[in-house]
């Protein structure tokens, strides 16, 4: 199928209310062949009422996309990159730096089992919505909340999150774990005596020239996602739709980055043609990416791939050399659509083959230190 193909499937998605906004790009080894978009930011406004078709604001290059669970793949670079510079261990128990981890069966688990999904945590950590809904019942109803009203309890928050008990043994099962994720951000800042967003930024996103990528964009560059009442945020659009990340200031491991879809391009060529230690051999060995897994839109049984709950989607297949990289925001106004034949299409699509690469210029990402930097 041509390019032509891929915005068509786009673009029924799109007439069919299945999201307000869509990027698609492709790279089959180094050269770009597939960038396209469709639709506009918003769909309905902060008052949830149709926005008039002439008065949306076009996706375009620029546009800000929620990556959602995909953040968990530059946490896990992070992580990885922490532990080649010898400011963390991946097998040693974290329980060696966070005391709440020190005794019991949580006193063997290690980074390696949080970055696998294997650590025996939950999928989820709930101790954000007690307090959420607590402070919300003294807010007058009216009022529209975009920044967490928990903010100052950061803190206790976090005390309750390394609170979170096992329900199986470390290294016996795998359960997709954001808990886990946010165990590793804590982990990490307490080895390394430093903020988690400066770690991110300094192992991840300045070596590999990621410009976009950030927790706090402006409104009006982002997408807008989930129309959200019960917790008083109306129409999420900036600010990360995931509560766990929301409620800790968009600042975790979990989820709540926003980037374009050619930084994660970027990204996603990285760890594709990285040879060295961090993406060469961890990540490619499903440290922070799934092997093979349909549901999670992988097309061969050798590609790696992570997908976000906002309808986010990033392909890798050595073997063919292409990236693929799918972000709309399907959960705007609300979660019911969903776009799993839509991602096995467009990445099927894709590897069908018969494309042109597309002229970017100094915009692409093998032309760069993103993709060059081993």
């Amino acid at each position: 199928m041509s390019a032509a193909g891929v915005d068509r499937l786009l673009r029924d998605a799109y007439d069919g209310a299945r999201f307000s906004a869509a990027v698609c790009l492709a790279a089959v080894n180094g050269e770009v062949i597939i960038d396209t978009s469709v639709g506009e930011l918003a769909a309905w406004s902060d008052d949830f009422k149709p926005i008039p078709p002439d008065e949306r604001s076009p996706v375009t290059a620029t546009t800000l996309f929620d990556l959602a669970s995909i953040t968990k793949t530059f946490s896990a670079h992070t992580a990885l990159s922490l532990v080649d510079a010898g400011q963390a261990e991946l097998d040693a128990p974290i329980g060696e730096i966070l005391p709440s981890y020190h005794s019991g069966r949580r006193a063997a688990v290690t980074l390696r089992h949080l970055l696998a999904h294997t650590s025996g945590l939950p999928a989820e950590w709930l101790g954000w919505r007690a307090p959420l809904l607590a402070s919300l019942s003294g807010s007058p109803e009216a009022t529209r909340l975009t920044e967490s009203p928990l903010l100052e309890r950061r803190r206790q928050l976090l005390d309750d999150l390394l609170s979170t008990a096992l329900g199986s043994e470390p290294g016996e099962e795998f359960v997709y774990s954001c808990a886990g994720y946010n165990t590793a951000m804590l982990y990490l800042e307490h080895a390394t005596g430093r903020p988690w967003p400066e770690l991110v930024r300094e192992h991840t996103l300045e070596p590999l020239g990621l410009t976009t990528l950030t927790v706090r964009p402006a409104r009006q560059a982002a997408v807008a996602t989930e129309y959200e009442p019960v917790y008083r945020r109306g129409v999420v659009r900036g600010d990360a739709h995931d509560e766990a990340a929301w409620s800790l200031g968009g600042h975790a491991a979990n989820a709540g980055l926003f980037g374009t879809g050619r930084d994660l391009l970027s990204f996603g060529e990285a760890i594709l043609w990285g040879g060295d230690r961090v993406r060469g051999d961890w990540m490619w060995g499903g440290l922070g990416l799934r092997i093979g897994d349909r549901e999670w839109g992988a097309a061969t049984p050798r590609a790696r791939t992570h997908i976000g709950f906002t309808g986010t989607l990033l392909h890798l297949d050595r073997e063919s050399g292409t990236t693929i990289v799918l972000l709309t925001n399907r959960v705007h106004p609300s979660r019911e659509s969903d776009i799993v034949d839509l991602r096995q299409a467009v990445v099927a699509a894709v590897l069908a083959g018969g494309h042109t690469p597309i002229d970017r210029g100094s915009d692409h990402p093998r032309s760069t230190g993103a993709v060059d930097s081993d």
